[in-house]
């Protein structure tokens, strides 16, 4: 009986090993490998959750792509900015979401939630350091254990596959049209309780990762603007508007935000509160990119500029 137990421990330990080695071996080959390069025609990146997802139609905007992702936490976003700014030195610009949401304390739900870990972590894995297990081992080590093993199994038939995109193989982000208009029915139901949004609680993880990632953007000489793109005004996420913009002007002062928040759209341009669908999307997408060829990224005051622009536009559509 004891030599089967020494036996078992001494092949568990080598499975084990050899299991740990074979998954260090297949993310270094993807994470040092030339597999995020995109067009070289791109200038103009968008980096953000389900709202850019649903806003930016990055084929009405010029040298522009769209690689923003639903429910993804700043966390995977900061790896993905790193490879993409590290591999693609055309780039000039980088527009990231920074909404209500964006840095609350109830977002964590995208670093914590199950759900959300089965949906991105696997995406990221070959580029996670030992900083980011020491951050989601302690309260995710069961759930990490079986996402470890989705991430090489797909991680080897990419390696031994044809494509040569892990952009495009992990599912990244494109633009996705919301064909959805559900505001009139949504305005018709019951107010919500707010107080959800109404704390003014921040993310640490969040903000940690977005500082980080604007860090790394600034470094490689990459121009980095937030954006909140169009909400209802309506929208309880702008319950902690106070908060969010202390900390904008207290810790990123540095850094251009262009705020959307009152383009004026009507509700058929909106699935709901916090996203345009197609209809809006395209509407929104061909004002930025009107406001990119009439100069605004060099533009001394942004916002009044694009507060002017959205004027006119809400004065054309009222004629």
């Amino acid at each position: 009986m004891k030599r089967f137990l020494v036996l078992f421990v001494v092949f568990s330990t080598c499975v084990i090993l050899i299991t740990a080695g074979t998954i260090g071996i297949v993310k270094s080959l993807i994470a040092n490998g030339h597999y995020f390069s995109i067009d070289k025609k791109v200038h103009y990146l968008f980096l953000g959750d389900s709202q850019f997802e649903c806003a930016f139609n990055d084929s009405l905007i010029g040298h522009s792509q769209n690689i923003s992702n639903s429910g993804e936490a700043y966390l995977y976003r900061y790896f993905k900015a790193t490879k993409l700014a590290d591999n693609n030195p055309q780039l000039q610009v980088v527009f990231i979401v920074f909404s209500n949401n964006s840095i609350a304390a109830w977002g964590d739900k995208w670093v914590w939630d199950d759900n959300f870990m089965n949906g991105h972590y696997v995406k990221y894995a070959p580029l996670l350091t030992k900083k980011e297990y020491q951050i989601l081992l302690p309260k995710k080590s069961k759930t990490i254990l079986n996402l470890e093993s989705v991430s090489l199994l797909k991680n080897i038939q990419f390696l031994a596959g044809k494509e040569s995109s892990y952009i495009s193989y992990s599912k990244w982000g494109k633009y996705l049209p919301n064909v959805k208009s559900n505001m009139d029915s949504l305005l018709r139901l019951p107010a919500k309780n707010d107080s959800l949004y109404s704390s003014g609680e921040l993310s640490d993880i969040s903000i940690s990762y977005l500082e980080k990632t604007v860090a790394h953007l600034k470094n490689k000489q990459i121009k980095v603007v937030l954006v909140r793109t169009p909400l209802h005004p309506l929208s309880l996420t702008l319950k902690n508007e106070s908060s969010i913009q202390h900390f904008r002007k207290e810790r990123l002062s540095d850094v251009d935000f262009i705020d959307f928040k009152d383009f004026p759209s009507n509700n058929n341009d909106r699935a709901d509160y916090m996203h345009l669908n197609y209809r809006g999307a395209r509407k929104f997408s061909i004002f930025f990119n009107n406001l990119l060829q009439q100069g605004l990224l060099d533009s001394v005051d942004k916002q009044a500029f694009i507060n002017q622009q959205m004027e006119l536009l809400k004065d054309s559509e009222h004629r």
